[in-house]
């Protein structure tokens, strides 16, 4: 996964392995990247479509029926997208703030 890769770029940077180091951050990177696509694809997709509502008379709940569907659409894009890359979803927000502070 992105953060067992980031963490063996770090760990070889702080054995002064610069060689491994550069391999695992390229990596990194390259895996940041594949996880960014699938999270903007899908937020994407899900925004276009069009919400199927099934609650008829009551406003208020036609709100919450719009965002659970919308949550329901990006975690089920989100799952095939993932598994497509063979990725996993489960990277710290640590990893992704510091990679995203690197752009």
């Amino acid at each position: 996964s992105l953060d067992k890769v980031y963490q063996k770029g770090v760990d070889a940077y702080s054995k002064e392995r610069w060689s491994e180091c550069i391999v695992q951050f390229e990596e990194s990177l390259h895996l940041y990247t594949l996880h960014k696509a699938v999270i903007v694809n899908c937020r994407l997709k899900c925004k276009s479509e069009t919400p199927k509502t099934e609650i008829e008379n009551i406003e208020d709940l036609k709100v919450f029926e719009y965002f659970i569907n919308a949550r329901q659409c990006l975690t089920q894009c989100q799952q095939k997208g993932f598994d497509d890359v063979h990725m996993y979803n489960n990277v710290t927000n640590t990893v992704i703030e510091y990679l995203q502070a690197k752009k």
